[in-house]
């Protein structure tokens, strides 16, 4: 016959949540830290581990979030003998009139729809004339006038060399000057993170020059390693969220100059970056190359197309997890 006393000690050995087990000293009911199943210490199992649980999290996270949007992303041509401009260290980086930008090289549309991305082909991009603003929209028929799609966002987004990485703003470069735009669209600003305290990093044009998180899956390839970050205590990266058409310019700026529709056929996909870290593509015989990226809402019903949808991703989703 057991006394109560054996009945909780039995109990608590088969419970396998119980962070302490029991044991008898004496006529005393004594504890001690339950033993546990340990990692292996190699540090590929440590790293498969972590990863694991920092995709379960993200996961969890980014599926609330039911998203449908349209967007396109352009190469910026320069006009022959360009004026470049100069930053306070003598960085070469792109002219500030629309005056020395030529036609641009148009890509096609692409559809994300939770966190799927693939070609759009029922919709265009069009642009009236050089120098006027350009719009997503579709036709009817060959015939049909032309429409357009309710415009969410337009971003300018740049590389200009390892010194520089990644300078932008929320405007179209090749439309107007820069000094003819509102603020903060007056200039062109660095690519800074917000950081938060589970290692999320928040593109921003204020902040700091490096990611939230160490071991980011991105880092590298998506951004140059110059933004790694090499705090000790800092978190694991959980991912990238942040303005999309900088997100979306970064992503194109990997691939060599015409083909900047590859980033999104085989590289972004189910909010997950997928590509060797080697770097951006060489510039060649320029200092800086660059491209607009155009967001619109796609017509139609059903949750998530709308403007407010798009910006409450952009502040509490993620677009790339790692």
């Amino acid at each position: 016959m057991f006394t109560l006393l054996d009945r909780s000690i039995r109990s608590h050995k088969h419970d396998s949540n119980a962070t302490m087990s029991l044991y008898r000293f004496g006529g005393y009911l004594m504890t001690k830290p339950r033993t546990r199943t340990k990692l292996r210490c190699g540090t590929n199992s440590v790293k498969h581990f972590q990863s694991a649980k920092r995709q379960e999290y993200l996961a969890s996270q980014t599926g609330q979030y039911n998203l449908t949007f349209l967007f396109v992303v352009n190469e910026i041509q320069f006009v022959n003998g360009h004026t470049s401009c100069a930053d306070y260290w003598h960085n070469l980086t792109p002219p500030v009139t629309a005056v020395n930008y030529a036609s641009e090289i148009k890509g096609i549309v692409f559809r994300f729809h939770n966190g799927t991305v693939f070609p759009a082909t029922e919709y265009t991009w069009e642009r009236p004339s050089q120098g006027k603003p350009g719009y997503i929209g579709f036709r009817q028929s060959i015939h049909a006038p032309f429409k357009q799609c309710p415009h969410y966002k337009t971003a300018s987004v740049f590389d200009c060399g390892p010194l520089l990485p990644c300078i932008f703003n929320w405007a179209d470069i090749t439309v107007s000057d820069l000094q003819d735009n509102p603020h903060p669209n007056q200039r062109l600003w660095a690519l800074n993170f917000k950081h938060t305290a589970d290692g999320i990093s928040e593109v921003s044009r204020v902040g700091k020059s490096y990611v939230a998180g160490k071991d980011s899956s991105w880092v590298g390839s998506l951004v140059p390693s110059s933004y790694e970050n090499h705090q000790y205590f800092a978190p694991p990266s959980t991912g990238l969220r942040g303005d999309l058409g900088v997100i979306l310019g970064l992503m194109a700026l990997t691939e060599p100059p015409g083909c900047a529709d590859d980033a999104f056929r085989y590289h972004w996909n189910n909010y997950t970056w997928i590509r060797q870290k080697q770097g951006r593509p060489a510039l060649q015989s320029r200092h800086y190359r660059g491209v607009t990226v155009h967001i619109a809402l796609e017509p139609g019903q059903g949750p998530g197309r709308t403007a407010d949808d798009i910006a409450a991703f952009e502040q509490n989703g993620i677009a790339v997890f790692g």
